[in-house]
């Protein structure tokens, strides 16, 4: 019963905290994060949650539910969702239509630690004139806290009142008879064991007790001092995720190392390993991850959706972070790589700097020190049972760091699981050198490697590989040398098509030059994806019944019909082509990925 009831309560106040996750939006007056302690690591906001419902409205995937055509599909969604409302009106008091109606401005939620402050959470909800929902939602959340021994609290500050509760702990583990000398676990907290919340103007705050309660109210007016807010690199990403005309529908923030070293610090300070892992951070120069972030927007003028994450790293860059170094330049897809592709990514990476960021990484964890790395390599090269190939001299000097990847699905009989077929290619400064490094793969004693001949071209085969994606059929995996680029093909048959050179371009499809507009001149990496081709096959699977489901998932796990699914070509007009793009940035990297408004496709 105890347990019944300390479930029920926090049911509802996790209800209240996880709304800004499943219904993002924004605050008013004050921006959230002027209200919040700067020592933020995690924060999701969302500025308004009626300008986000508007605009998913005018959003590919608002419109597709809304057509008629799925009105028979939704119709089981809509009888699964009226019996997870009556559960909730029987857990909770309110109808799930009253919980998703109840944000009606900014919500928040944020996660902070460090310096003098417990680790801790809050929630900021604007629930505008459902006032009533709330009251209901906290009336229950009190009753199930009292009835399952927590103590309850009420203290007045910042004109507002608080309730705050102090949870019982969690009784500790049963030692394991099997390991007596065994580390007792992690322990939750202290900070952990108190929630409150007050309710002040049309805004509800939950958080973890009446210290991180109070440091809100202190900061009410957004006039404080020290804020979130004032935090130079979360407004640094704000201002780089803000460049879409309105404003974004989402944005967030997360710093991880601060995060990992307070959680582990707050559980289990004694955690040696922890301890010594977190000791690494510095060598690796993972250190220098300051922090993680950026926005998410939909239905701009030009694009149905953007989505903008910034990395934000400080200088020198050391250690593994030299492995990641990827220069920006010009790039489209190759007159090769066709139309029909379902997806191209391209990717410019400074391969030399990755080599030597590799080497100081193994030389600094080697008591022999410098040069450590490149004695293995050579080492390796001298292996006589082994193709004796250096994996610089041979392999990595030879190529200029561009590296490409196609897909196609070729159509599938009726009832068919769908079939993918890859192709990577690796930009080649030394054709002579990597067919050289080709031949004595092909002549080491036992090579699988197989030369044929097509077209007057040569191709070499491996027969009978582990595959990597069954569905790709027979043929495994082929490597030819081919418009300056080693290409490795599964099956070899989209190798041959290259070969052919009886294609479209992508570069020249309508699709593709649209969607380019929006690439920058110069990037380290692109990306293009066909949303309607990648989908089709799954579509169709899913429609006839032939997505196999795991055997704990019961006949009511999904309490849908997928064979009344409408033919897929009902929806394809709703798949808009998809992109993305990576430069570099001065503080870190930008990635960027997006798809174009319907109404801007020629």
């Amino acid at each position: 019963m105890l347990k019944s009831h300390l479930r029920k309560g926090l049911l509802a106040l996790l209800t209240l905290a996880l709304l800004p996750i499943a219904n993002p939006v924004d605050a008013a007056d004050v921006p959230a994060a002027k209200r919040l302690p700067p020592e933020v690591v995690f924060y999701i906001n969302a500025p308004n949650v009626e300008e986000l419902k508007t605009r998913f409205k005018q959003h590919s995937f608002g419109q597709m539910i809304a057509d008629p055509v799925l009105g028979d599909f939704l119709d089981g969604i809509k009888t699964a969702f009226a019996e997870a409302s009556g559960q909730a009106k029987a857990e909770l008091g309110v109808s799930l239509s009253e919980l998703l109606d109840l944000p009606s401005g900014s919500v928040t939620l944020a996660v902070f630690a460090g310096g003098e402050r417990p680790l801790g959470w809050l929630a900021l909800v604007d629930f505008g004139k459902n006032r009533a929902t709330v009251d209901t939602l906290l009336g229950k959340a009190s009753d199930g806290l009292v009835q399952s021994g927590a103590k309850k609290t009420l203290v007045e500050a910042g004109g507002a009142s608080i309730t705050t509760f102090r949870l019982p702990a969690p009784a500790p583990p049963k030692p394991d008879p099997n390991q007596p000398d065994a580390q007792p676990g992690p322990t939750v907290p202290k900070s952990l064991l108190n929630v409150g919340w007050f309710i002040k103007d049309t805004t509800l705050v939950l958080g973890n007790g009446a210290q991180t309660l109070r440091s809100v109210l202190a900061r009410w007016d957004g006039e404080h001092t020290a804020t979130f807010a004032g935090n130079p690199i979360y407004r640094y990403i704000a201002k780089k995720g803000a460049a879409d005309g309105p404003q974004p529908v989402l944005e967030w923030y997360f710093d991880p190392i601060a995060t990992v070293q307070s959680v582990i610090l707050a559980s289990d300070p004694n955690n040696f390993q922890a301890q010594l892992a977190l000791g690494f951070l510095p060598t690796l120069g993972l250190d220098k991850i300051k922090a993680i972030g950026g926005t998410v927007n939909i239905a701009t003028p030009k694009f149905d959706d953007v989505s903008r994450t910034v990395i934000y790293v400080d200088t020198p860059r050391t250690g593994a972070l030299n492995i990641l170094k990827f220069p920006a330049i010009a790039q489209q897809p190759p007159k090769w790589v066709p139309a029909d592709s379902t997806s191209y990514w391209s990717m410019n990476w400074d391969l030399q700097a990755a080599w030597r960021g590799v080497a100081n990484i193994v030389d600094s964890f080697n008591a022999q020190g410098p040069g450590t790395f490149d004695q293995l390599a050579d080492e390796a090269a001298r292996q006589p049972d082994g193709p004796m190939i250096h994996p610089k001299k041979d392999l990595i000097d030879h190529l200029s760091g561009r590296i490409q990847l196609i897909t196609d699905a070729p159509a599938t009989a009726e009832g068919e699981p769908p079939v993918s077929r890859y192709l990577v290619a690796l930009g080649i400064k030394n054709a002579a050198g990597i067919n050289a490094t080709i031949g004595k793969l092909v002549n080491t004693p036992g090579s699988p490697l197989k030369a044929r001949q097509f077209r007057g071209e040569t191709i070499y085969d491996l027969p009978n590989p582990v595959q990597i994606d069954p569905a790709a059929g027979a043929g495994g995996l082929s490597m030819a040398v081919q418009q300056g680029q080693l290409m490795i093909a599964m099956p070899g048959t989209l190798l041959e098509q290259v070969i052919r050179g009886d294609v479209k371009p992508l570069a020249q499809s309508a699709e593709y030059k649209q969607l380019a507009t929006a690439f920058p001149a110069k990037s380290s990496v692109i990306s293009f994806g066909k949303s309607d081709s990648q989908m089709k096959s799954v579509y169709d699977l899913i429609k006839g019944g032939g997505l196999p489901l795991p055997p704990e998932a019961g006949a009511n796990a999904l309490p849908l019909d997928f064979t009344k699914l409408p033919p897929f070509e009902s929806i394809k007009k709703y798949l808009q082509p998809s992109g993305s793009y990576v430069i570099p940035d001065e503080n870190g990297v930008v990635f960027v990925s997006f798809s174009l408004r319907a109404k801007s496709k020629p």
